[in-house]
């Protein structure tokens, strides 16, 4: 797609569809430098195109996510788009968190989740909010909803395994592991962890086979 308008652009640099297309195609590949040069591009050309100012302010909160003028940026994003967009709101949400304005990068990303509940970089921003402070009941919230869109996603359930061990919740925490095995997860300290809830929650026999697998195992 990203050849094909540059293709467009090299028989007419005038036109902004392909322009706008390119634009769109950075974003989607994660080419944020060069996409902050291709919005400059069309801005250079007109100062008040939305478009060409929409993708410089999304590349920015990738790029320069703490700096003021991004975050001033974003704002104005916001302000503007009468519907409400998912997309800009994370972001804004993001530059917050690296601003270390984490209230508001908190408000930002759960506004994201009331328009799009699986919202996964929104998702993904609570956790890392919910972490740094502590929080282990919401973050274990937040790899469930994670789990909910993305079940084969062993990071957040290895992340759900850590919280619901913190709290304590043996019982839960028991067949997330079994599930993570099942997917091929066989570290000596997984199992492990699996016996200890096992045993925590009254299943002793369970606990035994799997130290006893353990223990043939080593050398």
């Amino acid at each position: 797609a990203r050849n094909h308008y540059q293709r467009a652009l090299e028989g007419d640099r005038e036109a902004l569809a392909p322009r706008y297309g390119l634009l769109a195609v950075l974003w989607g590949v994660g080419r944020y430098g060069e996409l902050v040069v291709e919005a400059r591009r069309v801005l250079h050309r007109d100062g008040a195109d939305a478009t060409g100012r929409y993708f410089e302010s999304l590349a920015l909160s990738k790029t320069a996510p703490a700096d003021p003028a991004t975050l001033e940026a974003l704002r104005g994003q916001v302000v503007r788009n009468r519907e409400a967009d998912p997309v800009v709101m994370a972001a804004l949400a993001g530059s917050y968190e690296s601003a270390g304005l984490d209230d508001l990068a908190e408000g930002w990303f759960s506004r994201t989740l009331k328009v799009v509940p699986g919202d996964i970089e929104a998702l993904r921003g609570l956790g890392r909010l919910y972490a740094k402070a502590g929080r282990t009941e919401a973050l274990g919230s937040v790899y469930r909803r994670l789990l909910e869109s993305r079940p084969d996603d062993r990071r957040a359930r290895r992340g759900l395994v850590r919280t619901l061990v913190e709290l304590g919740r043996w019982a839960e925490a028991a067949p997330e592991i079994e599930r993570l095995i099942a997917s091929g997860s066989r570290s000596e300290r997984l199992r492990t962890t699996l016996a200890h809830c096992y045993r925590r929650s009254g299943r002793h026999a369970d606990a035994l086979l799997v130290l006893r697998e353990l223990i043939v195992e080593r050398p």
